[in-house]
Parts: C-alpha cells; sequence; structure tokens
C-alpha cells in the first residue's frame, strides 16, 4: 500500500514532461511550417505593388477582342489623371491563373531536362506598367513586338528573363544575347533581364521562373494593367469602370483590383495555413500552462504541512519559492530533453511524407527557451502561495 502514493508521486512528473516534450515537438515544427509560409508569403513579386491596378474584360459575344478595340482602351486609361502607364498582358502575377511552359537553352530534347517558366506576352508598354527593375540589359522597343493568335502561331523572337529563369539556363553567364528555346514559340533572344517577376502561381516551385515575350496576343478576354503615380491609385480606380464603358458598353468588366487584393488572394492558402498553426500554438502552449500551474497548486495543496514544516526548521520564503522553481525546472529539462529528440523525428517525417521545409536551426532553441519560459511563469503563482504557507501550519494536526 505505501508503494501507491510513492507511484503517483513519480506519475505526475513524469505525465507533465511527457506534455512538455508533446508540446515542444509540435509547437517547434508548426512554428517552422508557419514560419515557411509567411516567408512566402512576404516575398517580393517585382511589381510595383502599391501603385498597380488591374481590371479584367471580354466581349459579350466572345469574339477576340480587336487590337483597334485595345488601343482604344488602354488610350483611354492612359488619359486619366494620374496614370503612369497601362498595358495589356495575358495573365497576372500572383493570379493563380496564367500560362507556363518548359524551356531549355537548347533545344527542347537535346541535353538537359526542361524548365518550367510563366509566359507572359506583352508590348514594350508591359515591362513599365509592370514597373519589374531591369538588372541587365535593355527592355522592350517597339521593334521587337510581334503578334501571335491565341494558338500561340505568330512572329515573336524577342523576350525578357528573370533573374531565377536566367541563373537556371545560364549559370555564372549573362543570358542577354542568348536563345531560350521551347515547344511551343520560336527560339527568343534575351536583349534584358529583370531582377525579379513572379509567376501566377505562388505556390509554386517555379514561382520566380518568368518569360516576358515581345507580343500582342489576340483573345477573347484582356487583362489591362495599370500603373499609377503615388498616391492616385484609389481615385484612378474609382474612375477606370466608367472609362472603359464610354469606350465600349458592350462588355463584362470585372470589378478593378488593387495589387493588394491579388496578392491576398493568390497567398490565401498560406495565409489559412498561418492562421491555423498560429491557434494550434497558442492553444498547446496555453494547455500545457494550465497543466503545469495545476500540478503545481495540487502539490502545494497536499504538501501545505510539509512546507510548515521547513519554514519552522527555518526556511525563508525565498527557499521554498526556489524549490519550486528549481523542481519545475528539472520537470521541464526532462520534457524539453525529450522533446527535441521528438522534433527532430516529426521534421524528418513530415519532410518525407509531406516536402516540408527542413527545421531551421534556431526553431529548437527558441522552443526550448519558451517552454522554460512558460513552465517557470506557470508556477510562479503556486509557488508564490507556498512561500506564503506560515511555520504555524506545521503544529497542525495531519
Amino acid at each position: 500500500m505505501k508503494a501507491q502514493p510513492a507511484m503517483r508521486a513519480r506519475i505526475g512528473p513524469m505525465l507533465l514532461a511527457g506534455q512538455v516534450a508533446l508540446t515542444l515537438a509540435i509547437v517547434v515544427n508548426a512554428g517552422s511550417i508557419a514560419s515557411d509560409q509567411l516567408n512566402q508569403m512576404l516575398r517580393p513579386s517585382g511589381l510595383d505593388e502599391p501603385n498597380l491596378l488591374s481590371v479584367h474584360t471580354l466581349p459579350l459575344d466572345g469574339s477576340a477582342i480587336s487590337p483597334a478595340q485595345s488601343n482604344a482602351d488602354l488610350a483611354a486609361l492612359r488619359a486619366l489623371p494620374g496614370v503612369a502607364s497601362a498595358s495589356r498582358v495575358n495573365a497576372l502575377p500572383l493570379g493563380e491563373e496564367g500560362w507556363r511552359t518548359g524551356v531549355g537553352a537548347k533545344p527542347l530534347g537535346a541535353s538537359g531536362p526542361a524548365v518550367h517558366t510563366a509566359l507572359y506576352y506583352g508590348d514594350q508598354t508591359l515591362p513599365p506598367a509592370f514597373g519589374v527593375a531591369l538588372a541587365e540589359g535593355r527592355s522592350l522597343v517597339e521593334a521587337d513586338v510581334g503578334d501571335i493568335d491565341s494558338t500561340l502561331h505568330g512572329a515573336v523572337t524577342t523576350a525578357l528573363i528573370s533573374r531565377s529563369l536566367a541563373a537556371i539556363l545560364f549559370p555564372g553567364e549573362s543570358p542577354i544575347g542568348k536563345q531560350v528555346y521551347s515547344r511551343i514559340n520560336p527560339p527568343l533572344t534575351i536583349v534584358g533581364m529583370v531582377d525579379r517577376l513572379q509567376s501566377a502561381w505562388p505556390r509554386n516551385d517555379m514561382h520566380e521562373n518568368s518569360l516576358l515575350i515581345a507580343a500582342r496576343i489576340h483573345l477573347p478576354e484582356a487583362f489591362y494593367l495599370i500603373r499609377t503615380q503615388p498616391g492616385t491609385r484609389d481615385n484612378v480606380a474609382a474612375r477606370v469602370a466608367p472609362t472603359l464603358l464610354a469606350v465600349n458598353p458592350s462588355r463584362i468588366l470585372d470589378p478593378v483590383r488593387s495589387y493588394g487584393e491579388i496578392r491576398a488572394d493568390g497567398y490565401r492558402g498560406q495565409r489559412t495555413v498561418v492562421t491555423v498553426l498560429g491557434g494550434l500554438i497558442g492553444a498547446l502552449l496555453f494547455i500545457t500552462a494550465l497543466g503545469i500551474g495545476g500540478t503545481a497548486a495540487f502539490w502545494v495543496a497536499s504538501r501545505v504541512q510539509q512546507i510548515g514544516t521547513r519554514r519552522a526548521l527555518g526556511a525563508s520564503r525565498g527557499d521554498i519559492l526556489q524549490h519550486f522553481m528549481r523542481e519545475n525546472f528539472l520537470i521541464t529539462s526532462g520534457g524539453v530533453a525529450i522533446g527535441g529528440l521528438l522534433a527532430i523525428g516529426l521534421n524528418r517525417w513530415l519532410i518525407a511524407h509531406y516536402a516540408v521545409a527542413p527545421l531551421g536551426w534556431y526553431f529548437l532553441p527558441a522552443g526550448v527557451l519558451l517552454l522554460y519560459a512558460l513552465g517557470q511563469a506557470a508556477v510562479l503563482g503556486p509557488a508564490l502561495r507556498a512561500a506564503a504557507v506560515p511555520p504555524a501550519v506545521a503544529t497542525r494536526g495531519a
């Protein structure tokens, strides 16, 4: 019978250490995943996002938008006060819908696998409308621009390339003057490299591989990209729809969107993951704190007479406080030792099955410090109550 209290005394700390271990393993990995998703959300697109607007339009009869119609639309948009540049493009960076293909530095099939890249088609006005920064070479000029139809047939010969794609196709070399080959376009000569231009798919591995092809493409729909002067975006946004409808009322016109809205839609999956994981981390830490605090409060209540006896024998309030704080520190130490191994094992399993990013070196130490701080904070209240137990308690009956 005497063994049962001793067994219960050992089981309590073991369960508490196990809770700390499990919390550490989950919190560290959840924090790592959330951090990776947050970093993706904060990646620069390469565009002048604060000053960009986009509007999508298509004719009521579903016919291709003619060059004359497109030119009239763009002329009207460029005439609006506050508009710095306007252009037509086949797809929007971060827009989740777009065109892509495999490309190579040599004719495909000659050597090496194709590298996937996003394709943007536009004339010489598109780079200024995007607001992309030119890193090398030159931008597009009117003489570069060809015309292609919806089947992508036509005379196209010139393109800009993103730095990310250039580094893959031409490692250690300048891409200027070199050719890029694909299955859907003739060989494209690279005349300029932009520092960054994200694809339409922010969660794809090829998110910064892009080709901006000098071509006017004739489709039943059009994305108009409008770059405004700083501080005028909202005023311009209110005038875009009336301006386009005045040019041609026989069309379907989607709401004008800022690039903040396009980015928010493109990264809504990552935002959901961060929110869910943040809630999970908060809940686990709260439950663990409750467990530590509740267990410490139980231990204080069940050892009041022992505490009073120690006080009667000369222990100070500080001695009692330190005893409970050290006791929690030792239990937490056992938990974080096991939890560290669990965290590493869980991360390797997640990498193997869900292709998550490897655990950063700083996440585990940060998690350990967090659990130590949480444990000490949670036990402080019960420890202070224990320190307040008077010596006279020792004289009371058991």
